[in-house]
């Protein structure tokens, strides 16, 4: 299987590449935890608790590439 992927060439159009990814990675997670056999609460829980921690990973990695660049 061959996928073609016309990646951008400036800044915004890479930004604007990037938010498309997360929305798309987002309504995935979105959809699989509503299909999860739990109760309205515990799948706000999970959801939260998801969120906590993609929000660390986001935050060590830019401090990663922060530090890469000096």
């Amino acid at each position: 299987m061959k996928v073609y992927v016309n990646y951008p060439d400036d800044k915004d159009g890479v930004l604007e590449l990037q938010k498309a990814i997360a929305m798309f990675h987002a309504t995935l997670v979105m959809k699989s935890v509503d299909k999860l056999n739990l109760d309205n609460f515990s799948k706000r829980k999970l959801i939260k608790e998801l969120l906590e921690k993609a929000k660390i990973e986001a935050l060590t990695e830019e401090y990663k590439m922060r530090k890469q660049l000096q």
